[in-house]
């Protein structure tokens, strides 16, 4: 491919090659930190071919530069030791490389698949520190955890001083590279690996350094049924990045004054994404109407230039800040978050706690005696410093204290509420009973899982008049990066992938549709909301957790019909085969959603904020929680 201009990493990727041959080990290291600061998640976001192209030359020249001259058998330059060794505050000063290989993947590189580096106990065990290290990083420069490898017997034989790198490189690639996609076996590898990890991590004092990149493992844990979300969620939220934030706070500069206006003892929302139509808003807003009138204050933090904006909620006495990106943004987040403790607040709650935004990071620290959580991102922190999760008694199941680090505490109802969503603009023209049939999914990609995937090809392939749209929310280059990987789990023909439209478009293809499929492990809330909103009936797979637990619970609420609520894979199947084949069944489920007051009242509780203002009354009464383990959830 010819590029219409020499982007400037091409450009340093071209200077990268030159420096190789002629071995200037000083230029080498000095342009692959250059590379290193282009932020790679440009790859999905809205990157055209030509910039696709040139983000896979950067990476294959920075896996040549890696595994060909500064990590190479024999190397006689010691850059290892920056890369693969924890600077003094424990953070990887090149944190990106580990995840090369995971980008390499991205970019649709064939090297995760044709290189042949290996790493095996046997052999590492007859190396000494800096060999190790070498062969070490050939490996991981350019694996992603599709290939097995006995991460146990890896630990057991590799020198102290580089565990908290292989640590990071599996919780940085295995659990968010596309390589899960590749194949059954590739999942299992991945699983397996993290396992081994976590047992050593739990067990024998794994030595910890951090890169802020593992956050996103954390959050993307979740969404697999394969990974246990609590465990990696306290270990590298409540361990590593905790610890990280802490040791990064104290090199930020205090500044008390800044929250100077706030009362001492007062009460925080904190809520990067607290503006009208936000998910976590929409959903939470109707609970925490009386915190607002009592004067609650929104914290809300975003990082500068950031594509969340819009006002806001309002109603809310509010204060706002902009941060910068990268690391400087940790450290200026450590300022705040030193200022909000000095205001010694009664209470913090966290609508959403993601690394996505500033509420993971915030959330680590103690900004108020109590502090507690919610179904904004329906998993557990992992945090110690969150003393308790409001949750639904409608959508827990019994022992549900086992999915979270926080206390449980058990409001009545749903836990959420639900904000009237738009209505579709259009009525629905086509027939309720054309032969044609419109199965729609708006499950974004970290949803699509092999499993799900592989369930929706069957359940398309017992119907052979129906098409399924798939909207989710993603941008076009996302998409067709994606798209390889989904194909191979889904290859029926009547498939469309819709990146990129708005809400209003998306309710007025759910009118139109026949059936939504929900999905599986992290199910949906706010869109199964205008689902039934438009009319349109869904199946859902019931899990454990609440991640994957809402669709039955709105489906109960409603009064359809229970085969609606699965418990496997083939009942999902035959559940939704069953309604796109029977015309009656389906015109029985429209009518039973046709009246949208009565559809909206039925999942609307009017005593919401009620319930919630009474946990926050027993939560600050308990005080923080006193013991790492919580107790049994607590149902008020």
């Amino acid at each position: 491919m010819h590029t219409s201009k020499l982007h400037p990493e091409l450009e340093l990727s071209a200077a990268l090659y030159g420096a190789l041959a002629r071995k200037d080990a000083a230029r080498i290291e000095s342009l692959c930190g250059e590379l290193f600061e282009f932020d790679p998640k440009s790859l999905t976001d809205g990157l055209d071919e030509e910039g696709l192209f040139v983000r896979r030359q950067v990476h294959e020249a920075l896996d040549a530069a890696l595994r060909g001259f500064i990590l190479a058998e024999g190397a006689d330059c010691d850059i290892w030791r920056r890369l693969l060794l924890p600077a003094d505050v424990g953070v990887f000063t090149s944190g990106l490389w580990s995840a090369n290989a995971r980008w390499l993947r991205t970019t649709g590189s064939a090297l995760p698949d044709t290189n042949d580096e290996v790493l095996e106990a046997e052999q590492l065990e007859r190396l000494d520190l800096a060999e190790q290290a070498r062969s070490l990083g050939r490996y991981c420069v350019v694996n992603d955890g599709s290939r097995a490898i006995a991460v146990g017997a890896v630990f057991d034989v590799l020198e102290k001083p580089l565990w908290p790198f292989l640590s990071s490189w599996l919780v940085t690639t295995y659990s968010c590279s596309p390589g899960r996609f590749t194949s059954h076996e590739a999942a299992v590898h991945q699983r397996t690996g993290l396992d081994e990890w976590l047992s050593r991590a739990e067990c024998s004092g794994v030595q910890r350094a951090a890169s802020p990149l593992e956050m996103e493992s954390a959050y993307d844990a979740a969404y697999r049924a394969d990974l246990d979300a609590k465990r990696i969620a306290v270990a590298v939220q409540g361990k590593a990045m905790a610890a990280l934030f802490a040791r990064l706070a104290t090199l930020a500069p205090r500044d008390d004054a800044l929250f100077a206006a706030l009362p001492k003892g007062t009460r925080l929302l904190v809520a990067p994404n607290w503006r009208e139509g936000h998910v976590s808003h929409r959903c939470l807003a109707p609970l925490l109407e009386g915190q607002r009138d009592l004067g609650t204050t929104a914290l809300v933090i975003r990082e500068r230039g950031s594509k969340e904006r819009g006002p806001t909620a309002s109603g809310w006495r509010n204060i706002e800040f902009e941060l910068p990106g990268g690391t400087h943004q940790l450290i200026e987040l450590g300022t705040l978050a030193a200022a909000l403790s000095a205001r010694q607040a009664e209470f913090a709650f966290f609508p959403e706690i993601t690394p996505s935004n500033s509420s993971a990071w915030l959330a680590m620290q103690r900004l108020a005696r109590v502090q507690a959580t919610g179904y904004g991102y329906p998993a557990t922190s992992g945090l110690e410093s969150v003393d308790y999760f409001v949750a639904g008694a409608e959508v827990e199941p019994a022992g549900c204290e086992d999915a979270y680090s926080e206390q449980v505490v058990l409001i009545p109802g749903l836990g959420v509420s639900c904000s009237e969503p738009p209505a579709p603009r259009n009525p629905r023209t086509r027939p309720l009973d054309d032969p044609l049939l419109r199965v729609v999914s708006a499950a974004g990609i970290r949803k699509l899982g092999p499993d799900l995937l592989s369930a929706w090809n069957a359940v398309l392939g017992g119907c052979p008049s129906g098409t399924l749209d798939i909207f989710p929310a993603m941008s076009v280059r996302a998409a067709e990066l994606h798209l390889p990987h989904l194909a191979k789990h889904l290859p029926h023909p009547q498939v469309s992938l819709h990146p990129s439209v708005d809400r209003n478009h998306l309710i007025d293809q759910l009118a139109d549709a026949d059936l939504y499929l929900d999905s599986y492990p992290f199910g949906g809330f706010n869109t199964l909301i205008e689902v039934v909103a438009s009319g349109c009936p869904f199946v859902t797979l019931e899990g454990g957790q609440a991640r994957n637990r809402f669709g039955a619970a709105i489906l109960r609420r409603l009064g359809l019909p229970d085969f609606l609520i699965c418990h496997s894979w083939p009942e999902y199947i035959a559940a939704a085969t069953r309604i796109l084949t029977d015309p009656g069944l389906r015109l029985d489920l429209r009518d039973r959603l046709a009246d949208r007051k009565a559809v909206l009242e039925a999942l609307a509780d009017p005593h919401a904020s009620a319930h919630f203002d009474a946990a926050v009354l027993w939560m600050l009464q308990q005080g923080p929680r006193t013991t790492p383990q919580p107790a049994a959830a607590v149902q008020l």
